[in-house]
């Protein structure tokens, strides 16, 4: 049994922006693969189905991404899944447009934001095996400075 977590902002103003690249990522695999209809459990949207022979719960947080550990913990101790079968999609605004990347671990490269919601997944038992960071295609914003 594996978790695959596409990790965005709830609500209209952010649904087609690149912090919810993997909420899209998530509802591209779910309907390609026809995943169940996403129902509300966990403070967030599930689903499940299969991918190739391994039984996959899609899940997408409803709780702005710094809080997403409490979403991730919840269904990971609920149905007994092991860090190590958790995936995370997520934006990454290192990567070139268009490009992907996937690790094991890893830091946060500095982002606060990633910092917080990192930290929340580990403290509700809910660390992750991996993450795969997503740059959707557009302009790479302006440096944050402060």
């Amino acid at each position: 049994m594996r978790l695959i977590v596409g990790l965005g902002n709830p609500g209209g103003r952010y649904a087609l922006t690149r912090h919810n690249i993997g909420f899209i990522a998530v509802d591209a695999m779910a309907r390609r693969h026809r995943f169940a209809a996403f129902r509300a459990k966990f403070s967030g949207e599930l689903s499940e189905g299969t991918l190739g022979d391994a039984r996959v719960y899609a899940l997408k947080p409803q709780t702005f991404m710094n809080l997403s550990g409490d979403s991730v913990g919840a269904a990971a101790r609920f149905y007994k899944i092991a860090p190590e079968e958790i995936a995370v999609i997520h934006d990454e605004i290192d990567l070139r447009p268009g490009k992907l990347r996937v690790k094991r671990g890893g830091g946060n490269a500095g982002r606060a934001r990633d910092r917080r919601g990192r930290r929340r997944r580990r403290r509700h038992g809910g660390r992750t095996g991996g993450r795969v960071g997503i740059r959707r295609r557009g302009r790479r914003p302006p440096a944050q400075t402060g």
